[in-house]
């Protein structure tokens, strides 16, 4: 049962309120597996924990043959499909809302449309600083953080440039506690960049926070913070939005997402 709870599925009223019967057994949830591209046929799938679902999922046994980019694909699918589930259970649950296949089909696209439009693009070569064009040979060997930030509508938010610094900051420790030297930081706010590099606070305001980030730089050998512009930093501005969107607060990597998304 969820969290111990006796009473039947809130989606269908028809079976126990368990995991297995929400993402495999619910008559909606075996008629959004089924829809898919793969037609899995949800309701023949035995899985005793949790756990066993994730691993299926990240490692789609069935599909070993395809091509690398057809399993990726399954898992955002499957990990989208639990996620809105979940939603859907809850909302029913606490809103006593009633979901339709429709809406709930809409939701689980809309989110792996999302999801691959955020990696959509190539990581781009960063060439603009405040001192112009840069040798491409100067990145070779390094650890390169491209970082971004989104604030908007945030209650009590500091504004763009403490949501930059606080985003920087996060990435310095990050690195720092991995033990990585001689990393790049490109960030698109030249406010941020001219201030790491003159070690001046631009306001007073953020005295503390200026004061952590220019301690987390010096504890890292070889450190260094570049200016880019906004369109060479699209990548990460592309999955700030999307994961302000979703309330996905972490740092992530590309070939983690995945995962991240179904552990939500």
């Amino acid at each position: 049962m969820i969290f111990g709870n006796s009473e039947t599925c809130y989606i269908c009223k028809a079976d126990d309120d368990s995991f297995i019967h929400l993402f495999c057994k619910c008559p909606l949830a075996k008629a959004l597996w089924f829809d898919s591209v793969w037609s899995v046929r949800s309701e023949n799938l035995r899985f005793d924990t949790p756990l066993e679902l994730l691993k299926w999922i990240l490692n789609p046994d069935f599909l070993s043959q395809n091509p690398v980019e057809d399993q990726r694909q399954f898992t955002l699918f499957a990990s989208c499909l639990c996620f809105v589930l979940w939603q859907t259970r809850n909302s029913a649950y606490h809103e006593q809302t009633v979901p339709t296949f429709a809406g709930i089909r809409s939701e689980i696209w809309s989110r792996i449309r999302d999801t691959n439009h955020a990696f959509s693009v190539e990581i781009p070569q960063p060439v603009e600083s405040g001192s112009g064009t840069l040798p491409h040979d100067i990145y070779l060997d390094r650890i390169m953080f491209f970082t971004d930030a989104a604030c908007r509508g945030l209650v009590g938010a500091g504004g763009i440039i403490e949501a930059e610094a606080r985003t920087l900051l996060h990435a310095c420790n990050w690195c720092s506690t991995r033990g990585w030297v001689n990393p790049i930081f490109f960030t698109d706010c030249k406010v941020l960049a001219e201030s790491l590099s003159s070690k001046i606070i631009p306001s007073w305001k953020d005295n503390s926070l200026f004061i952590h980030l220019f301690e987390a730089f010096n504890v890292i050998p070889g450190a260094q913070v570049v200016w880019i512009k906004r369109d060479s930093n699209e990548l990460a501005h592309r999955l700030v939005d999307w994961a302000f969107k979703y309330l996905a607060f972490s740092l992530v990597c590309k070939n983690v997402v995945e995962s991240f998304l179904i552990s939500l």
